[in-house]
This record gives structure tokens, C-alpha cells and sequence, in this order.
């Protein structure tokens, strides 16, 4: 059942209570309204109109999110970083804060070599990967 309100929701742009993100959350708490009322898809809507809150809350969001890529990095130091979810179908208001709060918290040595890229099946990527890999190990076992 949760994972057709998921379905529902992407295709929608509506959320269930299950699935309120922190982004939503903190908007509604900010605006002091219930967390049913917002979602990802508002909160951008919003921000592209000029909502002094969510656009602060996105770039919260981006600066976190830029922390934690960057701590990826100093582990395993990829050539590239590739963000898929529900939440990236706003590349075009992403990308930019992203790459921004990447390159502050990563040294020039490392922010040279990583890209960032965004996936291109969005919500879909980490399940279609999931499905190519059992693929491969099943013809890896079937020889």
C-alpha cells in the first residue's frame, strides 16, 4: 500500500503523511501551518515565486546536502556524484546551490575531479540500478 501512495505522490506532486519530508516539515513549522499542506513540489513552486521561507529552507537543504556529498568524497574520492530521488526533478533550481555548497566545503584537489550530475530516470534511478544489478549477478550465476 505505502509504495503505490509513493507511486501516487511522484506522479502527483502530492505527499502522504508517511512520507513528509524534513524539507516539508520544517516549512510548515516555519509558516506554523500543518505539514499536510506542503510538499516538495509547493515548497519549490513557492520558492520560484519568491517565499523568503522555503527559498531559506532549500538552501538549507543545499548546504546539508553539500556537506554530506563532500564527506562522501573525502572517503572515496569519486569522479562523479550522481543525485536521483523525487526531489531532483528541480535540477534547474538545484544544480547551481548544489555545485555552490560543494565547493565550499571540499578542497580545490578533490572539487576539480567530482562532478555532479543529476539521474536521469529521477525517482526511478536507485530502483531501475537495483534491477541491472540483480540482472547481472543473475547471468553471472546462470553460466
Amino acid at each position: 500500500m505505502l509504495r503505490s501512495a509513493q507511486k501516487k505522490a511522484a506522479r502527483t506532486g502530492k505527499t502522504c503523511p508517511e512520507q513528509a519530508s524534513i524539507l516539508s516539515r520544517k516549512v510548515a513549522e516555519w509558516k506554523n501551518e500543518p505539514a499536510e499542506m506542503w510538499n516538495g513540489y509547493r515548497i519549490f513552486e513557492e520558492a520560484k515565486k519568491g517565499d523568503e521561507l522555503c527559498i531559506c529552507a532549500i538552501d538549507e537543504m543545499t548546504d546539508v546536502l553539500g556537506q554530506g556529498i563532500a564527506n562522501i568524497c573525502y572517503v572515496i574520492n569519486p569522479e562523479i556524484v550522481v543525485l536521483g530521488g523525487g526531489i531532483m526533478a528541480q535540477k534547474e533550481y538545484l544544480k547551481a546551490p548544489v555545485e555552490a555548497a560543494l565547493q565550499k566545503y571540499l578542497i580545490p584537489g578533490i572539487a576539480s575531479r567530482t562532478r555532479i550530475a543529476f539521474a536521469k530516470h529521477g525517482n526511478d534511478a536507485g530502483m531501475l540500478g537495483a534491477f541491472y544489478h540483480f540482472m547481472q549477478r543473475r547471468r553471472q550465476h546462470s553460466r
